[in-house]
């Protein structure tokens, strides 16, 4: 701990009740190890959970791993992948309200799309069958329940087709993770953080990456 300097001196420090020093140790601990693997000198890095409330109170501004270490290396943008043996899941939106995360954009789901099947490549599924979730129950049912899916979630996966992606969708959340870990898609979008992490954490939670 008394490598970065961020808790010297810390004599009273406490485990298990919130500190500002942690945070930002914690912070500083991730953008070393990021930065070890910019210079070469790793190949890859693993990070434990970051408390975000004690990252707050150091007054540091972070939302998530994912951000944060996209901006340590120059990205202009970044997803969230989480794999496991049965399922393969990026995020349209991760570590925002879910409020906010209703707030769709065909360009972002698209792009969002397009990201995490070029991973799924990289990790050996050259030609991955994607599925797409629905924001809304059963998608929406055609307008009952909410206009999102047919007014922005279709349109960006019409476009992923055309890019030659292939791609099916908006399909219900309810089904699709079921059907992903049955073998039928090789990759889900989820709109938002927890329809993603709650089905892959379910089933495998130990071995996600």
């Amino acid at each position: 701990w008394r490598g970065t300097g961020a808790l010297e001196g810390a004599d009273d420090f406490v485990f298990g009740r919130l500190d500002a020093r942690c945070g930002r140790a914690g912070l500083e601990y991730v953008r070393l190890a990021t930065l070890l693997c910019l210079e070469g000198k790793a190949q890859a890095m693993v990070t434990a959970p970051l408390n975000k409330e004690a990252v707050a109170m150091s007054g540091i501004p972070f939302t998530g791993h994912t951000e944060f270490i996209a901006e340590l290396c120059g990205g202009s943008e970044s997803r969230m992948l989480l794999v496991n043996d049965r399922l393969k899941v990026a995020h349209v939106s991760t570590h925002v309200s879910l409020r906010r995360a209703c707030d769709l954009e065909p360009e972002r789901i698209l792009r969002t799309i397009e990201l995490a099947a070029d991973a799924v490549r990289l990790i050996g599924c050259a030609d991955p069958r994607v599925a797409v979730c629905g924001l809304n129950p059963h998608a929406g049912e055609h307008g009952l329940f909410g206009s999102e899916d047919e007014r922005f979630i279709a349109p960006a996966v019409e476009q992923a087709r055309a890019k030659g992606i292939r791609c099916e969708g908006p399909i219900p959340g309810d089904t699709v993770f079921l059907k992903a870990a049955r073998g039928g898609y090789d990759l889900v979008i989820a709109m938002y953080h927890d329809q993603g992490h709650i089905p892959v954490k379910l089933v495998d939670f130990e071995h996600t990456i």
